[in-house]
């Protein structure tokens, strides 16, 4: 049971940047809204340091979000994490021209038949 907690722990800085990048924050303004320095929130984005709750805290309000959301256990499917990922890449996304688009998408088809999809 420790091992999963600790595995949890040390996932927490991922989970805070996903959010953070889904929400477009660049990590300088997320740093300066919750008082924090920007080296200290990246070790955290990178599971090199385990923030205190009260940082939890902070970076969740600051996000909008339920600090739980990131201590909870992933029950997406393979279809939602897809979803998410494409959601948080969104802004990109919407910068390619349609040939690259067009070029993204059969990418994606072929992937899909190698795989048997």
């Amino acid at each position: 049971m420790a091992s999963r907690n600790m595995s949890m722990l040390y996932g927490l800085g991922g989970r805070i940047r996903q959010t953070r990048e889904q929400q477009g924050l660049s990590l300088t303004d997320l740093s300066i809204a919750v008082g924090s320095d920007k080296s200290a929130l990246s070790k955290i984005e990178k599971g090199e340091r385990v923030p205190n709750l009260e940082t939890i805290g902070k970076l969740a309000d600051e996000m909008g979000v339920p600090m739980i959301l990131w201590f909870q256990e992933p029950t997406s499917s393979n279809s939602e994490t897809m979803k998410q990922f494409v959601s948080s890449k969104q802004s990109r996304l919407d910068k390619l021209s349609p040939e690259q688009l067009s070029n993204l998408q059969a990418l994606i088809d072929q992937a899909l038949c190698m795989a048997g999809v």
